[in-house]
């Protein structure tokens, strides 16, 4: 579930870039895409990266309520209201996302009939069903979450038939080649082994369009740690925490990469940077609590998680399990005195 909200960052790339918006019109789909539609876009993503959610919400609602036949305002609200999830891996804004989700399959099933068919038309309703099928999936509802990006890929691919230099159609299909493969490797004779391709395209994406480096290099973290290359995974995360240190996202992902590797010690500091930039964070206690717990330093781990368990609102129901399982073991280790 954790895994699926984390390609929330990716999904937001596949619509919108860091660069500006003069290079995305004159770039991305020439006479395709409309540019007040990008603009809108763009900044909104620029002040997303900054933390400032409200300012990127508002741009949204507004692009959704300008364009009601255009699915990128609800589509990129999805994307907004799952990253800013990401910062505590809760389900804050659930309901938010969910009637975003609503009006996003609306407005697809309305572009569906009116707008273009060109490559940026089918790039732009192929990642809209893949932001639907992300929440559905961390929703567990498997057979929607399936069914939406499964039609998420069909256009994806309709995109790249039209126009093979379509890197952001290529670098989603370049995600879906090394995660089915990576997922079927196990059956080698019926899937070959197809990782190396995908991991080729997702490079081969963020090279030939600069301002899809940030959202490759985001992909290949997540490939990273799903191969165990823990130390490389780390390094994207700190080449990216140079361009971006107030998105305490990415000190999350490097605090994940050196957790899954087993060195808890080196993820304390990421963890407590996220504590300094924003206090109300409570993932960070959870987590500097759990690398304490295993780094067998009681009493600070008994701090963190009980401060987790006080301040924590809406959290994910793993997490609150797993504080009070440590809990009860550090109270077990101590001879039961509390």
């Amino acid at each position: 579930m954790r895994k699926s909200i984390s390609m929330a960052a990716l999904l937001l790339g596949l619509i919108v870039s860091p660069a500006g918006a003069e290079s995305l019109r004159t770039d991305i789909f020439p006479g395709e895409c409309r540019p007040e539609i990008s603009d809108a876009i763009l900044r909104a993503y620029d002040l997303a990266l900054e933390r400032k959610y409200e300012d990127a919400r508002r741009i949204c609602e507004q692009l959704e309520r300008d364009y009601p036949d255009d699915p990128a305002g609800s589509a990129g609200l999805m994307v907004l209201y799952q990253v800013m999830m990401l910062e505590n891996d809760d389900y804050a804004y659930d309901r938010e996302l969910k009637a975003a989700a609503e009006r996003n399959q609306a407005a697809i099933v309305r572009f569906l009939k009116s707008a273009p068919k060109n490559p940026w038309y089918y790039t732009l309703v192929g990642t809209g069903w893949g932001i639907q099928g992300i929440y559905y999936l961390r929703q567990d509802q498997y057979l929607r979450g399936f069914y939406r990006g499964y039609n998420g890929l069909r256009y994806l691919r309709v995109a790249l038939k039209m126009n093979p230099d379509d890197w952001e159609a290529r670098l989603g299909l370049g995600v879906f080649i090394y995660y089915s493969s990576a997922y079927t490797s196990f059956l080698p004779f019926f899937f070959p082994d197809r990782r190396a391709e995908g991991i080729r395209e997702v490079e081969q994406a963020g090279k030939y369009r600069p301002y899809l480096y940030e959202v490759s290099r985001i992909a290949l973290y997540h490939i990273y740690n799903n191969e165990h290359d823990y130390d490389r995974g780390l390094a994207i995360m700190q080449e990216l925490l140079a361009r971006r240190p107030q998105f305490v996202v990415y000190d999350q992902f490097a605090g994940r990469a050196l957790i899954q590797k087993g060195d808890y010690r080196g993820a304390l500091p990421y963890y407590r940077r996220i504590q300094e930039l924003d206090p109300s964070l409570y993932l960070p206690l959870f987590k500097l609590g759990e690398c304490y717990f295993k780094l067998g330093e009681d009493r600070e781990a008994k701090a963190y998680l009980e401060k987790f368990l006080g301040q924590a609102k809406n959290p994910d129901p793993q997490y609150v399990t797993s504080a009070q399982s440590y809990l009860k073991q550090i109270q077990e280790r101590s001879g039961g005195r509390k």
